[in-house]
């Protein structure tokens, strides 16, 4: 093994840190693949598993470097949040994407700050991708809390209240309704 840098020992020691998270993040993203339930499990699903590609890319990437500098790449990964549902899923998601980029922003500068402009480019590149997939998370939020703040007072979302209003109605109103609307 390589011989510790002595000034790059906090970025080794960040690194380290960047990378226990990636690994935590495939796991997250594996466990909440598998575990959605819900009408919306066969598109949360693909979202999930094709993140974790990218997440054992970047991974790889830091280990290089961990060893590079001579430190020893960790093999523990970081705590993983557990989520119940969907929605507390994607809002995890979300929070560990935003928490990555700022650790990346750092890790970032202190590759600078010891010369190493290689990795500072690399580090630019993770950032672009977890920005990328921070936004995607928000899009989806965006819409998913949109909906859910609408529902009624009994829980139901606006679609299911019209659909029982619909029902309600007598079958000829319901005809002219479907007729109109295709208009």
């Amino acid at each position: 093994m390589a011989t510790r840098r002595s000034d790059a020992s906090d970025l080794i020691d960040g690194l380290n840190e960047d990378l226990a998270n990636e690994y935590a993040s495939v796991i997250q993203y594996r466990t909440y693949a598998s575990t959605l339930r819900g009408p919306h499990r066969l598109t949360l699903r693909s979202l999930f598993e094709g993140e974790i590609a990218d997440e054992l890319r970047h991974a790889g990437l830091l280990a290089d470097y961990i060893v590079a500098l001579g430190g020893a790449p960790t093999t523990t990964p970081a705590d993983v949040p557990t989520a119940d549902s969907p929605l507390e899923m994607l809002r995890a998601v979300y929070e560990a994407e935003v928490d990555t980029i700022q650790r990346y922003v750092e890790r970032r500068s202190q590759a600078e700050e010891i010369g190493e402009h290689g990795i500072a480019v690399t580090l630019d590149d993770i950032i672009e991708d977890e920005t990328r997939h921070r936004d995607e998370m928000q899009l989806i939020l965006d819409g998913w809390e949109s909906e859910s703040t609408q529902r009624s007072s009994d829980g139901r979302s606006p679609a299911a209240t019209s659909r029982e209003g619909a029902r309600q109605r007598p079958a000829r109103t319901r005809a002219r309704e479907t007729a109109g609307s295709s208009r």
